[in-house]
């Protein structure tokens, strides 16, 4: 920023006021306050974002993990479940692919949800048949089919789409893209 003098310094500090004192109304603070409480509301802002991940977390690991796991069929030999879910976000969806990976045993799971009018997918493999089978490859596959991509390890991938509307396309298509990949695997 270059140097003010004179009638140039006066309207700048003029604005700069008048943004102080707005900011203080919005507030509802006075001015001199502001720092203070500009800082209680990042904090309260840090405190909300915390809580919203621990509920996630705790509806990820609910019950409902369990009753997921009913639904796992039988795919050349391997445990698969495909679901759609429900899911506030992203995080939301990896805590609940943990709680499934945890009472997989042995197998695979795609679980997609539609989350902010997308679709979004999460891949795992459990490490006994990373060596037969890559989570990345298999959730490229799946998310293709709604316009998107994504990636990962051979354990685990996450990715999303374009169409919402081909989510339960994508998901029903998985046992036949599984299928594929093991022929070529072999």
């Amino acid at each position: 920023m270059e140097g003010l003098k004179g009638r140039g310094a006066e309207e700048y500090m003029r604005g700069q006021l008048t943004t102080l004192e707005e900011m203080a109304q919005r507030l509802n603070t006075p001015t001199e306050a502001i720092a203070g409480k500009l800082d209680s509301l990042l904090a309260e802002v840090e405190a909300q974002r915390k809580r919203i991940e621990r509920l996630e977390r705790g509806l990820a690991s609910a019950p409902g993990a369990a009753q997921l796991l009913e639904k796992a069929s039988n795919v050349e030999g391997i445990r698969l479940l495909v679901s759609q879910v429900e899911a506030p976000s992203q995080e939301a969806l990896r805590y609940l692919g943990d709680a499934v990976r945890k009472g997989l045993g042995s197998g695979a799971a795609v679980l997609g949800a539609a989350i902010d009018g997308r679709p979004y997918f999460l891949a795992l493999v459990t490490p006994d048949l990373t060596s037969r089978l890559h989570a990345g490859r298999l959730l490229q596959a799946v998310a293709a089919i709604t316009g998107g991509g994504g990636g990962g390890r051979p354990e685990l991938a996450q990715g999303g789409g374009k169409d919402v509307a081909k989510l339960a396309e994508a998901l029903e298509a998985t046992p036949g893209i599984l299928r594929e990949m093991l022929e070529t695997a072999d």
